[in-house]
């Protein structure tokens, strides 16, 4: 799997655009990965497991973004102190599908083809806002909801990519 990187860092509010919670790398492990673009990880903040982006800053900067389901395992809040262990993940382009989602996906195949399509990114969005729901009910409404949007082509990445085909 690689190296492992083990670190402490308080959990901290940013507004960059979305307000979310985040953890930065000290600067000697943001080092190492300078120039790593994309980056996927998997690790354990207070021993809760995660797989996650490594994002960074215009300044050069390193962090990981501490999802609302991620604090609440961890049982972390802004100003906390938190362990982070993190190595690369071995399968970046694995991505975890709720099985509610996948039921929905075999029953339109023409649906599933146009999710298949999507960029890995894309992808990953569309299963993080179904499988982010905290009930069953809700991930089925939600799988329904979005494979509508996603067969219309009335998903944001849709839009975008057709936007920037347009200005061709």
């Amino acid at each position: 799997m690689g190296r492992t990187e083990r670190f402490r860092a308080v959990v901290q509010r940013a507004d960059f655009g979305l307000r979310q919670h985040v953890v930065y790398l000290p600067g000697d492990i943001a080092a190492r990965y300078a120039s790593r673009l994309r980056l996927r990880v998997v690790g354990k903040i207070e021993g809760v497991p995660f797989r996650l982006a490594l994002l960074s800053r215009k300044d050069g900067s390193r962090f990981l973004s501490i999802g609302g389901n991620l604090r609440s395992a961890a049982k972390l809040r802004e100003g906390d102190e938190a362990l982070i262990e993190f190595a690369e993940d071995p399968h970046a382009e694995r991505i975890d599908i709720p099985i509610e989602m996948q039921i929905a996906l075999r029953q339109e195949p023409a649906v599933r083809r146009k999710f298949q399509a999507l960029t890995p990114g894309a992808q990953r969005s569309v299963v993080f806002y179904v499988a982010s729901a905290r009930t069953e009910d809700t991930r089925i409404r939600r799988s329904h909801e979005i494979l509508r949007k996603l067969d219309r082509g009335e998903l944001a990445v849709q839009q975008r990519k057709r936007k920037s085909t347009d200005a061709d």
